[in-house]
């Protein structure tokens, strides 16, 4: 699985239409050496953005020199074309669905923090507790020195086991913190090369051929 632009693509579920199995087979490529192909470079390859000529509007991803595209639903390949090396090369270098991916990993592992953070705090919650209940009855009763030897090491336990505990949370604190930093700088870094990306495509809109048909042939 790849999620690109939010969309959660199944590559193994990603099937190739009819007319591109036509095409490979004249040219003695069978269905299923295509089809694990082209679903490499889906899971593999690098994003390149919005696909567009006369025929199809699509998500384009790009390794080993072929330019691979999907419907916009992103479910079957509708065009497959042999991207020259140079223009490989000076293809969109900010990849948008890694950085988005990285943003929803950030999110996953930001919500567990914030989980454990929630339980170590309970867990302080029930040692104060504890702590407490041992001052109230070390204030309230009588007690010989056996008994109040008890009563310290209790909370000497106590006290050793609240201090690891608060350590424990103030690391996942730290960590919570650094985590929404990263992830807020990665957004702006996103919505940025967005609004690049934007930008091209309304340049290119209305075109005969996309910039990617200037510089590619089809293959298949």
């Amino acid at each position: 699985m790849r999620i690109v632009n939010k969309i959660k693509i199944q590559t193994a579920s990603i099937q190739v239409s009819k007319a591109l199995h036509k095409k490979a087979e004249t040219k003695g490529m069978t269905r299923e050496k295509l089809t694990s192909k082209v679903r490499h470079v889906i899971q593999t390859g690098r994003y390149a953005g919005i696909y567009r000529d006369q025929q199809v509007t699509g998500q384009s991803f790009v390794q080993d020199g072929l330019n691979v595209v999907l419907d916009e639903p992103m479910r079957k390949v509708v065009k497959i074309l042999r991207v020259e090396k140079k223009e490989a090369e000076q293809k969109q270098l900010v990849p948008l669905g890694e950085f988005e991916q990285m943003i929803g990993e950030m999110k996953a592992l930001l919500k567990k923090t914030a989980q454990f953070e929630k339980a170590i705090s309970s867990e302080i919650s029930s040692l104060d507790k504890q702590i407490s209940s041992i001052y109230h009855d070390m204030e309230t009763n009588s007690f010989n020195a056996s008994q109040g030897y008890q009563f310290a090491k209790k909370l000497q336990m106590l006290l050793r086991k609240r201090r690891i505990v608060k350590g424990e949370f103030q690391k996942f604190t730290s960590s919570r913190q650094e985590l929404q930093m990263i992830e807020k700088n990665v957004a702006s870094i996103l919505q940025k090369t967005a609004d690049i990306q934007a930008k091209q495509n309304e340049y290119v809109s209305g075109w005969d051929h996309s910039a990617d048909e200037n510089f590619s042939r089809e293959t298949v």
